[in-house]
Parts: C-alpha cells; sequence; structure tokens
C-alpha cells in the first residue's frame, strides 16, 4: 500500500469523525443537556453566594 493511499484514508475517516461530531453536538436531541452543562458554573456560583450570605448574617 503507498503511503499516499494511507495518509487519504486517515484523513477522510477523520473527516467523517468530525461530521458526526458536529452532528451528535448540534442535535436538537442533545439541546437540554448542553443547556444544563452551561448553566451548572452559574448555578454553583449562585448557590455559594447564597450559602456566604447565610453565614455572614
Amino acid at each position: 500500500m503507498d503511503m499516499n493511499i494511507l495518509r487519504g484514508i486517515i484523513t477522510l475517516v477523520v473527516m467523517i469523525l468530525f461530521i458526526v461530531i458536529c452532528v451528535l453536538v448540534y442535535s436538537k436531541r442533545n439541546k437540554k443537556k448542553y443547556e444544563q452543562a452551561a448553566r451548572m458554573v452559574l448555578d454553583a456560583e449562585a448557590d455559594e453566594t447564597s450559602i456566604d450570605e447565610g453565614q455572614q448574617s
């Protein structure tokens, strides 16, 4: 097998994997899961703030 054919096959496989990952990330089925993950840090900060306010009173 020629080295260029192997490189072409590897490039094709990586490109297909990239497309599959993009489709999975941007599918409507996973939207709620990603929104929850995006809010996780903000929710944790809000919890810490409310705990800190309770201890200072």
